[in-house]
């Protein structure tokens, strides 16, 4: 078969996905060759996931988690919590811990309570307490009976703010006897 010579050709493959690229026709014309020629692409879902920051990034913690949930959204397409299966409020949970490995492997589909509830198994050596009111008022020198009568009238903040602007009362005992 004799090929035309004014019908330019080229070999070129999509760069994500490898599928062969063909000239595109518009209104019955083909694209311009230079165009063409140009294009790294079949279509726009293949650039967008090419564009993706897959594996280490060092964007900032919001554009890395950004990337994990577009990476999600385009390639892994997880719709549902890995743990509980859950549909509702997914994040993207990265494996090792570390925000900036976007790697496929390391990510994983998880609802909220789940996600926390990892985020959480990972801390527990250096987990800070807050001190109830009635500690507060045991750290000022105060009786269980004295902090009752307060908790029969007041809200926990007010308990906490009365504890705050209290004197401990050892305290200044200590500072009365060095001055007499």
């Amino acid at each position: 078969m004799l090929e035309r010579k004014d019908i330019k050709r080229a070999d070129r493959y999509c760069e994500y996905c490898g599928t062969k690229l063909e000239r595109k026709r518009f209104n019955s014309k083909l694209e311009d060759f230079n165009v063409f020629l140009n294009r790294k692409y079949c279509d726009r879902e293949c650039m967008r996931k090419a564009y993706l920051k897959v594996g280490f990034t060092n964007a900032n913690w919001s554009n890395a988690h950004a990337s994990a949930r577009n990476i999600n959204n385009l390639i892994l397409k997880k719709d549902s919590c890995e743990i509980c299966g859950s549909v509702e409020n997914l994040d993207i949970h990265h494996k090792d811990g570390n925000w900036r490995n976007n790697n496929l492997d390391n990510l994983q589909c998880l609802c909220r309570s789940c996600h926390i509830k990892t985020e959480r198994n990972k801390q527990i050596e250096y987990r800070i307490r807050k001190l109830t009111p009635r500690e507060t008022w045991r750290l000022m020198d105060f009786t269980d009976e004295d902090f009752d009568k307060a908790a029969a009238v007041n809200s926990n903040t007010q308990l906490y703010k009365q504890a705050g602007n209290s004197i401990v009362r050892a305290v200044l005992m200590a500072i009365f006897k060095q001055m007499l």
